[in-house]
């Protein structure tokens, strides 16, 4: 979604429930943390460990920053689909 996009582009950690579209982005642990739906115990957990771990919390924005930038960056995008298209 876009508010999970702008908050990785912002370095927020994010928690975000199991659904594929959020699987895509954020790989739990490393830069974010995914928790079961309709998982409320899951859910309170992942928080915790936010609000627990500073430095984990810190590193896991910076690597939220980071899958964002260097995957979606429009440039690459772009020279991505033309090298597709130039190829057919």
């Amino acid at each position: 979604s876009n508010a999970l996009w702008e908050a990785m582009v912002a370095s927020l950690p994010a928690v975000v429930s199991d659904i594929e579209e959020n699987k895509e982005l954020v790989e739990s642990g490393k830069n974010g943390y995914i928790f079961k739906v309709r998982d409320e115990n899951d859910l309170a957990e992942k928080i915790k460990r936010l609000q627990e771990e500073d430095k984990k919390r810190a590193s896991i924005g910076e690597a939220s920053e980071e899958k964002v930038r260097e995957n979606y960056d429009i440039d690459k995008v772009i020279n991505s689909l033309d090298e597709f298209l130039y190829r057919l």
